[in-house]
C-alpha cells in the first residue's frame, strides 16, 4: 500500500521523552512498580525506527516491536536493524487496524506524532491497543497537538490547505503553500500594532522555518487534530485508561502560579484533569505529551521521596565553585544548562549534587550516590548528624523537589554510558552508523545530536574500540591541521558529556 509517507518521507529522530526509562521513573515516583527488566515495547507508527531501534539497541534484554503503514518506511528501518545485528527489535508493515489481538502485552507503548495525524476510528484504535495490551503497570505515552496554543498554527494550516486545493504533487503544493506564506509576511508599509497580528506573524516565521517533509505531512496534511486535554482524557478514561503524568514530569508540578492564577487551580480541588486543562489556558500549550496506564493501576500522587531510592539520578549541572565546600551551613549554587539555579548549605547534598555534576551523563544508582556521597563526608571528619539516616532523608527530599523542578533527571533503566573516555573509546555503534551518511546523531542516553563541523562525526566513525589515542591520531590528523594529542582530548571529553561513549 503506498501512503503519502512512502511518497514524501518523514524525517526520524530519537525523542527522549519517549524512552521506557523516563515513563518507568515516573511511575515509579507515582506509586506504581513497572517493569524496569526485559520488558516489551510497542511503537505505533514506528516510521523507520530512528527512535525504536535506538532503545533496543542499548536495551539488549528487552523485546521492541514497531509498527507503521509505510511499507518503504519499515523497509529502511529493517536494513538498519539488520545492519546493527540486532535481534530483539522486529518492525512490521501494518495498519493499526489490524493489530493482533493475541499481540501479548506490553510494558511499554509508544504513539509519539500519530494521534492528531489520524481520523477518530484510529485514535479509538490507538486507545483500544493500549488498554487491551499494557501490562497491570504499564505505561503509554501518546502524544498530540493541543488547544489552546493550537488554534493560531491551525487557523494557518487551513489557510494553506484551502489555497492549495486541486493541487496533487507534493513539491507543487509545498511551494505554492510557502508562497502563501511568504506573502502573509509582506510589508505593505504601515505599522501594524495589532497583536493578533504580531501573533500570526509570528507563526507564519515559525512555520517558514520548517523543512519541505515536515511542512507536507504537518502543516498540509488532511488530518491534523488540536484537542483539548480534558477531552482527551475524557476519551482516555472511556477506552478504561486513566492519566498518570505529563512525559516531562515538571510541566504537572510546578507552583510558580500565583494570585487569581493560584486561586483557580486551588479551586480544583482534587480534580486533577480540570487542573491540567487550566494549566494548558495559562501557558497557552499547544502540544501535549501525556502518560496514561490502566484505569486499575494504583496510582498514589502523594510523593514519596522514599520511592526515589529504586532510581536512577543524573544531573546537568555545574557547581558555582570548582572545590565543593562540604561545611555546614555554607551555601552553594548549582547551576543548569540555560541559566536556572538552585543552593543548599546542607553538606551531604551538596556532595550528592558534586558528584552528579562530576558524572553526567551517568546516571548514578540513588541508594549508591548517597552512599558514596556520606563515605566522602566521613573521611572529611563529618560526623553521624551528616551522614546518618536523617541526613538522607533531606537529600531523598531535596532529589524530589528538584526533579519536580525539572533540575535533576531520573531513571528506571539507564544507558552504560561513560563520562570519561578509556584507553581505546568505543562510540554507540548506532550512531557510528548514522554517521556514515548524515550529520546527526542518537546518544546512549537517546538524545539526537547535530554535528556542524566534521572532526567530531569522523571522531565517532573511528571509536569502534579498537584504537588509542595514538591511533586515533594518526587517522585525524591528515584531515585534521588543528588536531593534536590536546584537542583529541577535548574532542573525547566533549563526547563523553553528550553520551556517545559505551562504559567499560
Amino acid at each position: 500500500m503506498d501512503t503519502s509517507y512512502d511518497r514524501v518521507p518523514y524525517p526520524g529522530g530519537a525523542h527522549r521523552q519517549t524512552h521506557p526509562s523516563n515513563s518507568a521513573a515516573i511511575a515509579t515516583v507515582l506509586g506504581l512498580s513497572p517493569k524496569r527488566e526485559r520488558f516489551r515495547v510497542l511503537e505505533l507508527g514506528c516510521g523507520h525506527g530512528d527512535n525504536l531501534t535506538p532503545m533496543a539497541y542499548t536495551l539488549p534484554g528487552c523485546e521492541f516491536v514497531g509498527i507503521d503503514l509505510a511499507p518503504t518506511a519499515i523497509e529502511r528501518g529493517r536494513a538498519d536493524v539488520a545492519r546493527l545485528g540486532l535481534a530483539n527489535v522486529r518492525l512490521e508493515a501494518m495498519d493499526l487496524m489490524a493489530f493482533p489481538q493475541d499481540a501479548g502485552e506490553f510494558d511499554y507503548i509508544i504513539a509519539h506524532g500519530l494521534y492528531s495525524w489520524v481520523p477518530d476510528f484510529v485514535r479509538a484504535k490507538i486507545l483500544a491497543i493500549c488498554r487491551d495490551h499494557l501490562a497491570p503497570h504499564g505505561v503509554a505515552f501518546i502524544s498530540f497537538n493541543a488547544r489552546p496554543g493550537g488554534h493560531l498554527r491551525d487557523m494557518l494550516r487551513e489557510m494553506m490547505r484551502r489555497h492549495t486545493r486541486g493541487i496533487d504533487a507534493s513539491k507543487a503544493k509545498i511551494a505554492a503553500a510557502r508562497g502563501l506564506l511568504d506573502a502573509l509576511t509582506l510589508s505593505e508599509g504601515k505599522a501594524e500594532d495589532d497583536a493578533f497580528a504580531d501573533m500570526m506573524r509570528r507563526e507564519v516565521e515559525r512555520t517558514k522555518r520548517t523543512g519541505d517533509s515536515v511542512f507536507f505531512h504537518d502543516d498540509l496534511a488532511e488530518v491534523n487534530g488540536y484537542f483539548y486535554f480534558e477531552d482527551f482524557a475524557a476519551d482516555a478514561a472511556q477506552a478504561g485508561l486513566a492519566f498518570l503524568s505529563e512525559a516531562e514530569f515538571f510541566q504537572g508540578t510546578e507552583d510558580y502560579f500565583s494570585g487569581p492564577r493560584a486561586e483557580l487551580l486551588a479551586g480544583c480541588g482534587d480534580d486533577l484533569i480540570r487542573r491540567e486543562q487550566l494549566r494548558d489556558f495559562f501557558k497557552c500549550r499547544r502540544f501535549r505529551q501525556p502518560l496514561l496506564v490502566r484505569a486499575d493501576a494504583p496510582i498514589d500522587r502523594a510523593l514519596d521521596s522514599r520511592r526515589l531510592v529504586s532510581l536512577h539520578a543524573a544531573a546537568r549541572v555545574v557547581p558555582s565553585e570548582r572545590k565543593l565546600n562540604l561545611a555546614p551551613g555554607v551555601e552553594m549554587r548549582f547551576s543548569k544548562q540555560g541559566g536556572a539555579n538552585f543552593a543548599t548549605n546542607h553538606p551531604l547534598t551538596k556532595a550528592v549534587f558534586g558528584s552528579l555534576a562530576d558524572r553526567w551523563p551517568e546516571a548514578l544508582p540513588v541508594d549508591r550516590l548517597i552512599d558514596e556521597a556520606a563515605a566522602r563526608l566521613t573521611r572529611a571528619g563529618a560526623g553521624k548528624e551528616h551522614t546518618g539516616d536523617t541526613a538522607r532523608g533531606v537529600v531523598l527530599d531535596y532529589l524530589l523537589d528538584t526533579y519536580r523542578a525539572n533540575f535533576i533527571e531520573l531513571h528506571g533503566a539507564p544507558a552504560a554510558v561513560s563520562r570519561r573516555p578509556p584507553e581505546r573509546p568505543r562510540a554507540s555503534d548506532f550512531a557510528r552508523a548514522q554517521l556514515q551518511s548524515g550529520t546527526s546523531a542518537t546518544t546512549l542516553c537517546h538524545e539526537e545530536i547535530r554535528f556542524e563541523t566534521e572532526a567530531p562525526r569522523e571522531a565517532i566513525r573511528l571509536l569502534d574500540g579498537s584504537r588509542d589515542r595514538a591511533a586515533l591520531l594518526a587517522e585525524l590528523m591528515p584531515h585534521h591541521a588543528e588536531m593534536n594529542l590536546e584537542r583529541l582530548e577535548e574532542l573525547l571529553g566533549e563526547l563523553g558529556r553528550m553520551g556517545f561513549l559505551h562504559a567499560g
